[in-house]
């Protein structure tokens, strides 16, 4: 009878230790849930595919809901209902990536900067980031003192006031400040009956944006154009023009994401070089010269940052002679000159890089 007394107590024991572990097994894990494309954020479905990965792979459950606006999905998914972990979702705003959770009644946020030309970098960074403030979670811990997430404000705020990062740019945030180096293709008509010239301009602008407007600025630009030489003559007589234009620009920019306008008025100062290649004995050449011409315009551009600080620069813009003058080369009846034109399209093609 002892035996058998034992044996069922042994047996009894081992069934509630069964039953509890059973217990344990079966026991909800916490609930991650993520909002895969928030109405009112724009569609980030490759960040949050890597996102609900990396959080998989914890000791939690990630439930994925479909589009609606971020602020109905936080009402409807708070901390209070059973076994949820937190609540999050991403939010993109030009170049930054905000990750956003609610957790323990308090909502968090951290800012990412998104780089250009690194897309599938971006979106691991970005899973690694929610994976160690869900991690953070599970211990126990704060987000806000063992990550760099922060404190986020009430939604009426936030929505109202719009924190500081949120709005800054890439330009503003390497100072106010740039200095742009560029070249390429500069084209321009000169005087009747000549070509159209095309040569190699180098230029170098800065770029200055002031508090009220980060996405833009003031644009202050000194080129300098390489243009071939210019051949015109007659029968008896023929001639060669050296061009050195300069050109000092004042105008304005206007940006958005990696697109941006520029418009403005340009000055430049032209020193002309005429020489008197060769005549017959006859003929009654002038000597050479020197002239100095001054054209004012407007101009127009489009840039296109396509990699970090890389961007493309076309424009445009029609220059006005302000001091008109004719190149004289022989005094013969009828006499020979070069009559450059009173307004002259001019366009360029620019490559150019940011130093900071």
């Amino acid at each position: 009878m002892k035996f058998f007394g034992g044996a069922l107590l042994v047996l009894a024991l081992g069934l509630t230790l069964s039953s509890g572990s059973f217990a344990q097994v079966t026991q909800p894990l916490p609930r991650v849930a993520v909002l895969s494309a928030p109405a009112d954020c724009g569609d980030q479905s490759a960040f949050v595919e890597e996102l609900v990965v990396q959080v998989g792979e914890l000791p939690v459950e990630v439930q994925l809901y479909a589009a609606q606006q971020s602020e109905t999905f936080r009402t409807s998914h708070t901390p209070s209902n059973d076994h949820l972990l937190a609540a999050l979702w991403l939010c993109r705003k030009d170049t930054f990536l905000s990750i956003v959770i609610d957790a323990a009644g308090e909502r968090y946020q951290k800012q990412v900067s998104i780089s250009s030309g690194h897309e599938q970098l971006n979106i691991v960074r970005v899973g690694l980031i929610a994976r160690s403030a869900v991690e953070t979670l599970l211990r126990g811990g704060e987000i806000a003192r063992e990550t760099d997430f922060k404190p986020s404000a009430s939604p009426e705020k936030e929505s109202k006031e719009p924190s500081l990062k949120e709005q800054e740019s890439p330009t503003k945030r390497r100072g106010k400040g740039q200095l742009e180096l560029g070249t390429g293709y500069v084209g321009t008509f000169y005087g009747k009956n000549t070509s159209w010239q095309s040569g190699v301009r180098l230029g170098v602008n800065v770029l200055h944006s002031s508090y009220h407007d980060r996405e833009g600025g003031l644009v202050i630009g000194l080129s300098y154009s390489i243009l071939p030489t210019l051949n015109f003559g007659a029968e008896d007589v023929s001639a060669r023009l050296y061009r050195h234009p300069m050109r000092l620009a004042l105008g304005h920019r206007w940006v958005k994401d990696r697109i941006g306008l520029r418009a403005g008025v340009a000055l430049i100062g032209d020193v002309v070089v005429r020489e008197t290649v060769e005549s017959s004995s006859e003929y009654i050449s002038e000597e050479n010269s020197t002239r100095f011409g001054i054209s004012i315009g407007p101009e127009l551009g489009l840039e296109w940052n396509f990699a970090g600080p890389f961007r493309f620069l076309l424009s445009g813009g029609l220059d006005i002679f302000l001091n008109r003058f004719d190149h004289v080369v022989g005094l013969n009846d009828p006499v020979l000159a070069l009559e450059p034109h009173l307004l002259r399209p001019r366009i360029a093609l620019d490559f150019a890089t940011a130093l900071w």
